[in-house]
């Protein structure tokens, strides 16, 4: 979940997440991420109730025009007590595309919005409705397909225009290889490919867009981002910056007089998300 205040069902003991539990945190998100008049526990305490009061809709600057309307009666829909009254991820998304045409308030009005909690909650509920199942009949261009529907980008062309005497290999471990690329973006960066290993194509199918679909649902400042991917042959690679200063355990043997107090604080800080978002159990 992306905000604290979670969807009643979830209070349950040994509560189940499903698509409508993220739809109930993106309606959250979208008004207490926003609101500075009232206190988000009083106004969790009034939405139990069955209250949506229109005064929040003020408090949180959602316009009183056809867009904003419609804006706020989907957040409304979000936020329903009855998780099967809630609308569908794929629902969210086509309202949402339809109050970007209709208005031109709302672009400015989400970038003016603090932290990435936004960006998170509504890529949790869109992506939702884009998941797809990889079973042994999934080829590489279904894969393909699919992340660009999620908006990642595909460096296939990239990747392959590199001259492979200057890809330098920087591990083969029993699970992956990775390999540093030399891009034409900026200023000639370097990248990180990670090509996944198995016996079987299907299983390296599998495992590569398995680890695709949860590194690009996730962002954090301490998470390495996902650039992308591209295709290597029949596998599906990942692409990300590449980190001169290798991974943290490197770092500090080769640093020892490092604030590892303070690695220690942010690595910290990305398992409690992590924890928060169910990436890890």
């Amino acid at each position: 979940m992306v905000s604290n205040l979670k969807a009643p069902e979830l209070v349950k003991l040994r509560p189940k997440l499903t698509f409508a539990t993220d739809v109930f945190d993106l309606g959250m998100t979208i008004i207490t991420e926003n609101i500075s008049r009232f206190r988000k526990k009083s106004f969790y305490d009034a939405l139990l109730k069955g209250e949506h009061p229109s005064e929040w809709k003020t408090a949180s600057g959602i316009p009183s025009d056809k867009a904003g309307d419609m804006f706020w009666d989907v957040v409304c829909k979000c936020l329903s007590l009855n998780p099967n009254d809630r609308p569908s991820a794929s629902e969210v998304s086509a309202i949402m595309r339809t109050v970007c045409q209709l208005s031109g308030w709302v672009t400015p009005y989400l970038l003016g919005w603090k932290g990435s909690n936004l960006i998170a909650a509504i890529k949790t509920v869109v992506q939702g409705s884009l998941r797809l199942v990889v079973g042994e009949d999934t080829s590489i261009h279904d894969l393909v397909a699919h992340f660009e529907r999620r908006g990642l980008v595909n460096y296939t062309d990239l990747v392959n225009s590199v001259d492979r005497t200057a890809v330098e290999s920087v591990a083969d471990t029993a699970l992956a290889n990775v390999y540093r690329y030399r891009f034409e973006l900026q200023n000639n960066q370097a990248v990180a490919v990670k090509r996944v290993k198995h016996n079987t194509t299907y299983k390296r199918l599998k495992r590569a867009a398995r680890e695709l679909d949860c590194w690009s649902s996730h962002i954090h400042e301490n998470i390495l981002p996902n650039l992308g991917f591209a295709i290597m042959g029949a596998d599906l690679a990942m692409v990300s910056p590449w980190m001169g200063n290798g991974c943290t355990t490197d770092y500090v043997v080769r640093n020892p007089n490092c604030n590892r107090l303070a690695l220690c604080v942010q690595l910290a800080d990305v398992i409690a998300y992590l924890h928060e978002n169910n990436a890890v159990w």
